[in-house]
């Protein structure tokens, strides 16, 4: 029987190169993403590419009846093997005047992720996976997109919690926690130059998936870094510019 991966967010630069690597693999594999024509053509690609069966699901992670809709559209695929979460937003920085964004910031990053994952999980089969990405900004808050970093805080210990209710049905759950990813999402960023090339960072994660890891960072350097950060006193790190 086929084996089906749903990918949500499949048309971010590291959710394009997970598909690859599993439809590289034989994987069928299912993208929803909100701009239809990528998506349409991100299913056309790996078909021909990989000669596997493909889905598109054009989808918005802000719309509440996301995961009645997710439901419905693969209702009529067998028992999942998997399902990834690369959908995210940074939103802007912290501001009065942006406050109105947080809502989205939230949605997209973890309560749409979290609604989609519970309506999926009776699809999914035994030895099957989640993939949540996250990111090393969930490690600590700090002045600079504090919104987006809770929002990957909550999504990490969601992960933990969904992996001890899981493990006792043979699923695997797997966070990863991203660095910066050269993405369309991180080109506004003073930071570029430490921008991780996509293609590595999904070979770190859909090999972390098959080794059943619980955690994972890429770049791996991150780990280091973050637990390095995690030490610095209060009162020395509020007075950092992070």
């Amino acid at each position: 029987m086929q084996r089906w991966i749903c990918l949500f967010g499949a048309t971010s630069s590291i959710g394009r190169a997970l598909a690859r690597r599993w439809a590289a693999q034989g994987y069928a594999v299912a993208l929803a993403g909100r701009r239809g024509p990528e998506v349409e053509a991100g299913c056309k690609d790996l078909g021909l590419r990989f000669g596997v069966p493909v889905r598109a699901i054009v989808c918005d992670a802000g719309d509440t009846s996301l995961p009645g809709r997710i439901r419905e559209a693969l209702a009529d695929l067998p028992a999942l093997h998997g399902v990834v979460w690369a959908w995210g937003t940074l939103g802007p920085d912290p501001d009065p005047d942006a406050a109105p964004a947080l809502p989205e910031v939230m949605q997209v990053n973890l309560t749409a992720a979290a609604t989609v994952v519970e309506a999926l999980i009776p699809r999914l089969a035994p030895g099957g996976f989640v993939l949540l990405l996250s990111s090393v900004a969930g490690e600590r808050g700090r002045r600079r997109n504090y919104w987006y970093g809770a929002a990957k805080a909550g999504l990490t210990v969601y992960g933990q919690g969904l992996r001890h209710r899981l493990s006792r049905v043979g699923i695997r759950v797997t966070v990863g926690k991203l660095g910066i990813v050269d993405s369309q999402m991180t080109w506004s960023l003073p930071s570029t130059r430490l921008a991780a090339d996509p293609g590595r960072v999904a070979a770190r994660l859909v090999s972390a998936v098959e080794r059943g890891r619980a955690v994972v960072y890429a770049p791996a350097w991150w780990r280091p870094l973050m637990a390095a950060v995690r030490l610095i006193p209060e009162p020395l790190f509020n007075r950092i510019d992070l």
